[in-house]
């Protein structure tokens, strides 16, 4: 499921353009092929009524709402919005390309390309009062806002015509434009005029004083329609070619953000108030709405985590992806603070912040007024997670070896002490005198901080350990378990109080200032709030869509701010209603995909609780709420993916090369040359030591087998005949299952003796994407004929289940723990996500980049690899 308030709005058919009434209350959308003016209501999002209109396409309507001016095939159509009805039409010869209105002179213009005129319409008589002959050919419109100046994009020779209302007459020459110019506007002061280049995939802006271009901006691919916010200050533009709308900021005129929709988005309108926006989606039967709410800056790539300066106006964001720290506010540069930066806390008082470094087992500490690094503190071990009290004297390390304790006056460590394998969380109580460590095993290990030492064995839980939030009070620890309860751990006597049923997976905690109320995110579309003094959960559960995962709360603890996964947003809720209030995207990048289970890098708070900050990972954005995975160039069509077992190098089959290449996930770059492979190489899988990648050529019919260390071709290729679509190597490294499209069926390689061994066996429709679960036992084929993924039996190679999917796969892979099943979509441009146990799709599908075809879940279980062979790209999407 995903948030109703974006959710496509479904039409019934084909939408042309959408136009928005002066109340903001109706969305009229025309659909040419239905001859029909559809009326959708913006606070339902449904369809409440139908105008029946012969060939409708452009409208406008009149400042009282009455009335529906419709471009139709021969003229202008009238549609009374009381009666509902079509009370005449304005006959001017031929169909128009665009129609605008003017309420000051009380004119409808429409343009007819073809005639070379535009048609002048009394806007109360419905009747043609004059012709403006162009010497040219006029499609797309715009009226100045005091209706001294009519606007006229030439699609033939790309340029804007301007002409004064009242005579008719052209002023000074056409502009010249980028790009056969398909959309035009002015903004509301009336001093830019902007046109958007199909071709070109450019905004061009033109002063409409001097009648000069100030700039042409590249906005993305296949720019189509213009917006305007009411106070002018952003323009958007959709862009059909990215699935996104273009924000630019009509001050700087840069580009600001991209606002990503599930499909190719085709005519714009705006709400009168300019917060919301719905695009009708070009070639499909729905309406796309959107939030415009939206702040986003640029950070270093693969941003995780982030942490907001006492002052509010400043945020550190960590990027393992360029190992650097990002400050972000009044002064923007990035601070060299060691290899794989990935948690950042900063001292109460606001003037130092301490930065884990993973990948050297090192504490970088900054000067937060200068910027500047003052010391690099070794601790030993993996740098995992920061934990610090309120009087912020120390800052706790958790490795995974054991923690440190570091004194923030000298800076120096002044104790260590082991922990258990598997470390997850950390916390600390108030006063500083206990930690909390979470542990896989599963545990929860109790430490003094004076000294530091673990107080006896870590106590046994019954379920395994994840988020961890402590009491006001210091008495009590709530454990967020992998069954559906929040255990309370008593502090005093180390034991487990209470179980607290809530018949959902948690993932997020967060507790009220008075500590009163306990926020459970739940990845399965709710937040439930726990009474903590009854332990009970108190009321119905808050409906939060999207993948619910992270949580904080406001300091006033009015307000609760959760980062839903799922569908890259923030969800403001009131609790005091218990109401989402708001919903704010919080940017994925081209080529991106969404998270459907929780990240490290979730939500900040400034201390004053006006704006929550949020790290966009692998996006390259930190977003702001008043409150992607980037894609990485490769070769042609690359359709298949392979992640090395260190995580180091990310394999990619070019099916439109015939190469594959190698991706340095340090870097998120291709390093070295393409390695030739022949034919058109389909999926990749790689033996378990990671020496050996195997590549399906589907055009020869043949398995090649590469060594990973010298990029070479080891032997002959292996003939397994037909369309070889699917891969998956065995475990053990021992066979190689693949599957056949064209005969629908599955064979297995010998990887000894590189021979195919046995019969093949008969699977689905036509088999494509193939997955092995952890023992081996079970394979899962996406049967892109039946739109469902079957699992089959390894032993007897017969299918024993299915998971129904909402499209038809193409890749599929499986967790290492076996319980979560990824399978793309190419059709709908999205990764679907499934509970292996039960069959259960989770959500929507996640949105992803163009047809994407290969899928894999590197060992760290955090992220979902996916290529988009229609953008040649590699998205990162984490899970």
């Amino acid at each position: 499921m995903g948030d109703p308030s974006t959710a496509p709005i479904a039409l019934g058919m084909t939408p042309s353009a959408p136009c928005m009434a002066p109340d903001g209350r109706r969305v009229y959308v025309s659909s040419s092929q239905g001859g029909t003016v559809l009326v959708v209501d913006t606070h339902t999002h449904s369809v409440i009524d139908s105008l029946a209109c012969q060939s409708p396409r452009q409208m406008t309507v009149t400042p009282d709402g009455g009335r529906v001016h419709v471009a139709t095939g021969s003229g202008v159509s009238v549609i009374d919005t009381g009666t509902k009805a079509v009370t005449g039409t304005v006959p001017i010869g031929e169909r128009p390309a665009d129609i605008v209105l003017d309420p000051v002179r009380k004119r409808v213009y429409a343009s007819t390309s073809v005639g070379g005129f535009i048609s002048v319409i009394g806007m109360d008589s419905d009747t043609e009062i004059s012709r403006i002959p162009t010497n040219g050919h006029p499609a797309a419109l715009a009226v100045s806002p005091d209706g001294s100046r009519l606007y006229a994009c030439d699609c033939v020779v790309s340029a804007v015509m301007v002409i004064a209302a009242d005579s008719g007459q052209p002023v000074g020459r056409p502009i010249p434009v980028d790009g056969d110019p398909i959309s035009l506007l002015v903004t509301p002061d009336g001093r830019r005029i902007v046109a958007a280049g199909t071709q070109s995939q450019t905004v061009t802006v033109i002063d409409a004083l001097t009648r000069t271009v100030d700039a042409v901006i590249p906005v993305g691919l296949f720019p189509f329609d213009l917006g305007v916010s009411p106070d002018g200050q952003r323009l958007y533009v959709s862009l059909q070619g990215e699935d996104a709308i273009r924000v630019l900021d009509a001050g700087t005129l840069q580009v600001r953000r991209r606002l990503p929709l599930a499909a190719p988005p085709f005519g714009l309108a705006l709400t009168p108030d300019g917060l919301r926006g719905y695009a009708t989606a070009y070639d499909m039967d729905f309406l796309l709405p959107f939030d415009t709410r939206v702040v986003s800056a640029p950070v270093p790539k693969r941003p995780e985590a982030v942490a907001a300066h006492p002052d509010g106006r400043r945020m550190y964001v960590t990027a393992p992806g360029d190992d650097k720290v990002a400050v972000v506010g009044p002064r923007e540069r990035q601070i060299d603070a060691g290899p794989g930066p990935n948690a950042v806390r900063l001292t109460p008082d606001g003037r130092h912040a301490y930065v884990t470094n993973t990948g050297a087992g090192t504490v970088t500490v900054l000067d937060t007024r200068t910027d500047d690094v003052l010391e690099t503190i070794q601790v030993g071990v993996d740098a995992l997670a920061l934990a610090m009290p309120e009087d912020g004297r120390h800052v706790y390390v958790l490795g995974s070896g054991k923690v440190s304790a570091i004194d923030t006056a000298t800076r120096e460590i002044t104790g260590t002490t082991p922990v258990p394998v598997d470390p997850q969380d950390i916390a600390v109580s108030r006063d500083g005198s206990r930690l909390y460590v979470s542990v896989h095993g599963p545990s929860v290990a109790v430490f003094t901080t004076e000294p530091l030492a673990m107080t006896g064995e870590p106590v046994t839980l019954d379920s395994f350990p994840g988020a961890l939030a402590v009491s006001p009070d210091g008495r009590e620890l709530y454990i967020a378990d992998s069954d559906v309860v929040v255990s309370v751990f008593d502090t005093l006597t180390h034991a487990v109080t209470a179980t607290i049923d809530i018949g959902r997976f948690p993932a997020g905690l967060a507790l009220s200032p008075d500590g009163g109320s306990l926020y459970v995110a739940c990845p399965f579309e709710h937040v439930v709030v726990i009474d903590t003094e009854t332990r009970t959960v108190a009321g119905e559960p808050i409906p939060v869509h999207g993948g619910p995962g992270a949580a904080a709360v406001s300091p006033a603890g009015d307000s609760l701010y959760v980062l839903a996964g799922e569908t890259s947003t923030v969800c403001v809720v009131d609790t005091g209603t218990r109401t989402v209030t708001e919903r704010v995207c919080v940017g994925l990048a081209p080529g991106s995909g969404s998270a459907f289970f929780p990240g490290p890098g979730a939500v900040a708070l400034a201390p004053d609780g006006r704006r929550a900050y949020v790290a966009n990972q692998e996006a390259g954005t930190v977003s702001v709420v008043d409150t992607l995975a980037t894609g990485v160039p490769v070769g042609s069509r690359p359709v298949g993916v392979a992640v090395s077992p260190e995580g180091g190098r990310v394999y990619v089959a070019e099916s439109g090369a015939g190469t594959v290449s190698v991706i340095d996930t340090g870097g998120d770059k291709v390093t070295g040359a393409a390695v030739p492979v022949g034919g058109q190489p389909h999926a990749l899988g790689l033996s378990p030591d990671g020496a050996r990648l195997y590549v399906t050529d589907t055009a020869g019919g043949r398995v090649v087998v590469l060594d990973t260390a010298s990029l070479s071709v080891v032997g002959s290729p292996v003939s397994v005949d037909g369309t070889p679509l699917g891969l998956a190597v065995a475990p053990d490294g021992r066979r190689v299952y693949v599957a056949d499209s064209s005969s629908a069926t599955v064979s297995v390689i010998d990887t000894a003796t590189l021979e195919v061994s046995g019969p093949r066996a008969a699977v689905g429709v036509s088999p494509l994407g193939l997955a092995l679960a952890p023992g081996g036992g079970l394979l899962y084929v996406a049967d892109t004929g039946a739109d469902e993924v079957l699992v089959v039996d390894t032993d007897l190679l017969e299918v024993k289940g299915r998971i129904p999917l909402p499209g038809a796969p193409h890749g599929v892979a499986v967790s290492q723990d076996g319980k979560v099943l990824a399978a793309t979509l190419p059709a709908l441009g999205g990764l679907a996500i499934a509970k292996t146990a039960t069959g259960e799709v989770v959500g929507a599908p996640i949105p992803t980049g163009k047809a994407p075809h290969g899928v894999t879940l590197p060992p760290d279980g955090r992220h979902a690899v996916v290529t988009n062979t229609g953008s040649d790209t590699v998205s990162l999407v984490d899970l």
